[in-house]
């Protein structure tokens, strides 16, 4: 058991709550996704991660052909009203806009006006989910799209970029119905099945280690460093073991009120003081805003997540050309509404698309809710 009022760290641990890694933060980002030697690359893992790997497969594979059967049977044979009596749909609704957006990309914003099937369905339905938008009684599938926020009987869609174009002038019935092409069961699924994939890429050497494909080196002492903040000891040596290039994976773990935020704003600071880059992940967006209140005197720091309506926004605006991003995504919509996909529209779209890439270089990351975790990375790279 560990005290409180301690903190401990060490080299490989259960649940890993904070993994600062040096193949990520220098040497691999800089190397711009050149594949690593080939010594490297053909490592094998264990016979049993490997088993795991494909079993793993398997049984997520059953899962969701078991999940696409039941949708795929109810929609061949109910109407969207006997499907939201299961749970399956939110019908009966109205196009309130659909316009293109900065952060977002195709957004399109539905209304119910039945206040009782909102009220069953609603909460059902959450942030972030991948659902299908249909139009009229028959549903027929207009494109995939990904449920931004949901309130008072109004819908804020992502819609797929391959959907048709939608008009309020049409006064079509919208239907939502549960995605069966994608979804975190099938991200996974496709990790997993692409592991060939990972094979000289950043971090592969950090899969390495965790799984016992290399050997974890044996780390006796870290270097003393002059922390930035005041820390007790246990602390200090939790920072100095994270920023020990010999040590590739760290685990620093503690109940509440040890420290372990502390411990974090202090690597990252020590991190900047030399000139790395850092990617701080949470499963939260508290836990990032906490992070980021306590660094922003420091240096520059983009946020990230999936709620384009918490910091990340309002960062947008304080860019001096927030105004002109603004000024030309009127106009895309005013071209898409008149013209369609022309050519002018096209050109408005790639102006608009470099101006947001070079607020992005300045500092200020932009990001839409299907953004790849390899993307992510690249942003790192120097």
């Amino acid at each position: 058991m560990l005290r409180r009022g301690a903190l401990r760290f060490g080299s490989v641990g259960g649940a890993i709550q904070l993994q600062l890694t040096t193949q990520l933060s220098t040497k691999a980002l800089r190397s711009k996704w050149k594949r690593r030697p080939k010594s490297s690359s053909n490592l094998a893992f264990p016979p049993a991660f490997t088993e795991n790997l494909r079993r793993w497969q398997k049984l997520l594979k059953m899962e969701i052909d078991a999940n696409e059967r039941v949708i795929r049977e109810h929609l061949s044979n109910s109407s969207w009203r006997d499907l939201s009596r299961r749970g399956l749909a939110i019908g009966n609704l109205r196009l309130v806009s659909h316009k293109v957006e900065p952060l977002c990309g195709r957004v399109v914003e539905l209304e119910t006006s039945d206040s009782e099937h909102w009220n069953s369905m609603g909460i059902k339905f959450k942030r972030g989910v991948p659902l299908v938008l249909c139009s009229g009684e028959r549903i027929s599938h207009l494109g995939e799209c990904v449920l931004l926020s949901a309130s008072e009987r109004r819908i804020r869609l992502k819609l797929d970029g391959r959907a048709p174009e939608l008009s309020v002038d049409h006064p079509t019935s919208y239907v939502l119905i549960p995605s069966v092409t994608a979804g975190v069961l099938h991200s996974l699924t496709k990790f997993l099945s692409e592991s060939s994939s990972w094979k000289g890429l950043p971090g592969e050497r950090i899969l390495q280690y965790a799984y016992r494909a290399v050997p974890m080196p044996v780390v006796h002492r870290d270097r003393k460093l002059q922390c930035i903040q005041k820390l007790n000891d246990d602390q200090q040596r939790a920072v100095a073991a994270a920023l020990n290039r010999s040590r590739p994976i760290v685990t620093i773990q503690g109940p509440p009120g040890t420290g372990k935020t502390a411990v974090v704003i202090e690597i990252i600071l020590q991190a900047i003081r030399t000139k790395q880059k850092v990617l701080v992940c949470a499963p939260s967006n508290l836990a990032i805003e906490n992070i980021i209140g306590r660094i922003r005197g420091e240096t520059e720091a983009s946020r990230m997540s999936l709620d384009p309506s918490i910091s990340m926004e309002e960062d947008l605006k304080q860019h001096n050309s927030y105004s002109d991003l603004l000024r030309l995504y009127e106009q895309l919509n005013e071209s898409i509404r008149l013209t369609g996909d022309s050519s002018i529209t096209r050109k408005i779209s790639q102006e608009a698309t470099r101006l947001r890439d070079s607020m992005r270089k300045a500092g200020l990351t932009v990001i839409a809710p299907e953004f790849h975790f390899y993307d992510l990375i690249r942003l790192f790279l120097p």
